[in-house]
């Protein structure tokens, strides 16, 4: 053996030998001495091979029958003085910490839409790989009261226990870790592919995605060509993305126009006699579980409310105070959850409804009737459970 690393060791080529080897724990004092209990062992027919840390290697042949080293008193002496309890302890609290940033500044306010975003994934990297420390500090801890509890009962330290077992477990925990690092990497770089917007092509077709078109009762209804950038029309644009907790996110904004046609109602979308422009945004989530479900209509309607009219849907409308957020929702037959929020200045709705594992997002200006905006999002349903 030539020298030991973190998780491996490097050996040399040299005479075919027999070697009992042993790991002692301890550390160099002044000046770089040994430790006092470690004086001795050259005399005992052991040699320092190398050292790493407080990890001290060494080894002797094994027809010397060299008087054991590195018995269970050492251990125990080594945990004791070194205060590993202290240590495992204070990385816990370092881990713990961790978690509390993460929920403090990524999940606290809107923990499932949050997840849910392309961006979030290299938060979920981090969550899962302080996760992982998390398990492993906690795994030394128990590791090492065990260890302690074994040798107070004077169960001594076996070391002529096979190795392969140990080596093997360790491998296929490993693998496994590596596949999940690389599914983590892979889950974070593509979804951003195919998140960003792009135009909406004029032969545009998805069962998934419910279209102005659909909802504007007009067939003079043209594409209004709106803000361009990187050419892309931001005004008409379309993007989806992937993650564990939502298999199916899309969103679409579209913009037209009806020429010559006026704004019935008055306001500031109707001043200088423009063109009737209805514009819409719609946004599906396809979640992994009906409760994940429930939380982002939670979330979808913490991120909406405030400033404006909020209007719950039963046989009838009632109407609450001005940024209440929501308690409970009314039952509505088509619907597991339903939630309308209707503008007074301008015709806008904004409607979120979920049935199953799926939510609904739909953002509308324009004069249709919000019975026809409900009517689609009922047939979406349909499609999507059918």
């Amino acid at each position: 053996m030539k020298s030991l690393g973190s998780r491996n060791a490097i050996f040399e080529d040299g005479e075919r030998e027999k070697y009992r080897y042993r790991i002692c724990r301890g550390k160099r004092g002044v000046y770089g001495r040994l430790p006092e209990e470690f004086g001795e062992y050259e005399e005992m027919g052991w040699e320092l091979v190398c050292e790493r840390g407080t990890r001290f290697v060494y080894r002797s042949l094994e027809s010397s029958n060299a008087v054991e080293i590195c018995g269970s008193d050492e251990l125990e002496l080594w945990l004791s003085k070194n205060g590993w309890k202290d240590r495992m302890w204070a990385s816990l609290v370092v881990l713990a910490a961790a978690m509390l940033f993460i929920y403090a500044f990524f999940l606290r306010k809107y923990p499932i839409l949050t997840i849910i975003h392309p961006r979030s994934n290299f938060q979920l990297i981090f969550i899962a790989s302080t996760v992982l420390q998390y398990y492993l500090v906690l795994k030394g801890v128990f590791q090492a009261k065990k260890l302690r509890k074994s040798l107070s009962n004077g169960i001594e330290i076996d070391h002529m226990k096979s190795w392969e077992e140990l080596f093997q477990r360790r491998k296929i925990s490993m693998t496994f870790i590596g596949w999940v690092i690389n599914v983590c990497i892979a889950a974070t770089i593509f979804p951003l592919f195919r998140y960003f917007p792009k135009t909406i092509p004029n032969d545009f077709d998805d069962n998934r995605v419910i279209r102005l078109s659909a909802i504007e009762d007009d067939t003079a209804l043209v594409r209004k060509d709106g803000w361009e950038y990187r050419k892309v029309d931001w005004s008409n644009s379309t993007s989806g993305n992937w993650s564990p907790f939502a298999p199916t996110v899309l969103s679409v904004k579209e913009r037209g126009v009806v020429p010559g046609r006026m704004w019935k109602t008055e306001g500031p979308h109707a001043e200088d006699n423009t063109e009737y422009q209805p514009h819409y945004e719609f946004g599906l989530y396809r979640l992994s579980a009906v409760w994940l479900a429930n939380l982002l209509f939670r979330d979808l309607l913490d991120w909406s409310v405030g400033g404006s009219t909020m209007t719950y849907l039963e046989s009838s409308r009632s109407y609450a105070p001005e940024n209440i957020a929501p308690v409970e929702l009314f039952d509505h037959p088509e619907f597991d959850r339903l939630f309308v929020r209707e503008e007074t200045v301008v015709p806008e709705m904004h409607v979120f409804a979920m049935k199953g594992r799926n939510v609904v997002r739909v953002k509308y200006i324009g004069e249709e009737s919000l019975e026809t905006v409900l009517e689609e999002i009922s047939k979406l349903f349909e499609r999507l459970m059918g």
